[in-house]
Parts: C-alpha cells; structure tokens; sequence
C-alpha cells in the first residue's frame, strides 16, 4: 500500500534523466511521499525540467533531496519557485554561476537566490576591497589614489597634480572604518612576472583586463590600523573579500614583524586560503637601492615564512 510511504530514498542509484521522467509522472499524483532523496543519481538539466513540472502540482513533498548531481544554475532556478518545498542541492552539483558567498548560505540562500534569477536582470558585479596595516602605513592615501583611477583619463597632467594635492593636504588618519564605494568602468594592467634567482623580473607580456563591458562596483573599507581596533577588523573580512595589506618598509624589520604578526599572521590562523595582496609603502625614504633591495627580501621571506607556518 503505497499510501502509507512518507519518505523514498534512491539516492546513489543511476537513475539518470529517463529514469526521472517516469519518477516525475507518479509524483504528481503522489499523496504520501513527504520527503524524496534522489542524491548521487545522474540528474541534469534534462531531469530538473521533469522534477520542476512534477513538484509544481505536487502538495505533499516537503523535502527534495538533490546534492551530488548534474545540476546547473538556471535550470535549477525551475525548482527555487516552489516554496513548499525544502530544496537540497547545494552539495556538488555545478550551479556554476552561484556566487560563493550565496552557496557558502546553504539551501535557503540559493533558493531565495534562484527564485530572484528567475525575474532576470542586470548583473552587478560587487568588489568589496579592504584596506588593512598598521597605524600611517598609507592605506588612506592608497585609497585616494584608487578613487581618482578615472583622472587618468579626464584630467591634463597640471590638474590631475592640483587635484592629488588637495588630496594629500585633506588626508586624516582613519578612525574605525571608512567606507566608500566607486561604480566605474576600468582597465586594469597585470605585468606578468618571473622568479628567477630570487630576483623578480617583469617580463614585457602583460596581461590587460578590461573591464568596461562589465558592470563593476568596488567597495572600499579602509580599517584603521591602531592596535586597538584589529579584533574588531576581523569580524569584517571573509575569505572571498580582495584584502590589500599596507607595509611601510621605511620602518625597521622588528616594526614590520610584529605589525605582518598583528594582521596577517592572525588573518591567516582564521581563513588558511585566504590571498592577501601585499603593499609596500614609503619605500622612497630609503635612498639607498641596495638597502632597499635587501629590506624588500627581507620582507618577502618573512611573510612566506609566516605563511607557511599557518599551513
């Protein structure tokens, strides 16, 4: 008697689409089943259509079980309309254009973000860049140098130095966090660069990205660096933010270890991946090139040491 099954479980069977088909047309008159586990079963594309149009006129299903499948984002879309329905899917199927950070929300993310899809859109792609180091290490500076990125282009070279050095005279320490944000369409050069001998040497291939066809918003957070608020800075940063990491390597080597300790060697305890784009400033203060060879290697090999102790 097939009115008393309440839960069905074929997961890991090689059920494929064809076999979906013939599963979708009991279910739609299906008055007992509550919960179906069709996980690690072959389903695509073709599959979730029959599923979509089966749950659709199904009122009993609750739970929908679908991890380890072949399931991309816009078909799956088809089942995020059904909102009786506990939808499981998240777990290893491709859902290839899925942001991280919605998969990274479990099944109530993708659901309501599948749901969303379904009304289209414009693509907005959101950058969200962090500015963190130490106390006047130039991370504020930084950031007024990213926002006139568009100077370049507007600007005669007489006003783009009037306009920096306004900036310059108008710069103040950060306190807490400052947030701004810039909607622009840019092109980013990327030299391509080799290791050779523990030398780096730019190699003339560089790589140009160009983002003008793209709808990008940055948003810049620029932490403070006192000591006081570091704790406080790490609730903020998540492994899929871009984090640029500000060194003054004018200060002295004990000064650089025990601020790379305060941020990066903490940052990477918390998030083991995490990429962290690092920035050395000031480095105009020291006049002699061999010296500052010899600091920049100094400070490379103590944040791959640093590094690869987190590991």
């Amino acid at each position: 008697n097939t009115s008393i099954i309440t839960d069905l479980y074929l997961s890991y069977n090689e059920i494929g689409d064809k076999g979906i088909k013939y599963l979708s047309e009991g279910l739609k008159t299906n008055e007992s089943i509550k919960e179906l586990y069709l996980s690690a079963c072959g389903i695509g594309d073709e599959g979730v259509h029959y599923l979509a149009e089966a749950i659709s006129q199904n009122k009993i299903l609750e739970a929908l079980y679908l991890n380890h499948n072949k399931i991309n984002t816009p078909e799956a879309g088809l089942l995020g309309e059904n909102n009786q329905v506990d939808l499981k899917i998240y777990y290893r199927n491709p859902l290839n254009s899925i942001p991280p950070q919605i998969r990274d929300g479990g099944n109530e993310k993708i659901k309501e973000y599948l749901k969303e899809m379904k009304f289209g859109g414009e693509m907005l792609n959101r950058v969200r860049v962090l500015l963190i180091g130490h106390f006047g290490a130039g991370k504020t500076k930084l950031l007024r140098t990213l926002q006139s990125i568009n100077l370049t282009k507007t600007n005669t070279n007489t006003e783009r130095e009037k306009i920096n050095s306004q900036n310059e005279n108008d710069l103040k320490s950060t306190v807490a966090i400052d947030m701004d944000s810039i909607l622009e369409n840019i092109s980013i050069q990327i030299p391509n660069y080799q290791n050779n001998n523990n030398n780096l040497n730019n190699n003339s291939n560089s790589q140009n990205i160009d983002f003008s066809s793209y709808n990008f918003c940055w948003y810049f957070w620029d932490f403070a660096g006192q000591s006081d608020y570091v704790d406080t800075h790490l609730t903020f940063i998540g492994q899929s933010n871009l984090i640029l990491y500000c060194c003054d390597i004018s200060k002295s080597i004990q000064q650089i270890q025990f601020h790379t300790n305060q941020w990066l060697k903490r940052l990477w305890s918390k998030f083991c991946e995490l990429k962290i784009v690092v920035i050395l400033t000031f480095g105009d203060k020291i006049k002699s090139r061999y010296e500052k060879i010899k600091k920049l290697k100094e400070i490379k090999n103590m944040i791959e040491k640093d590094y690869e102790e987190q590991e």
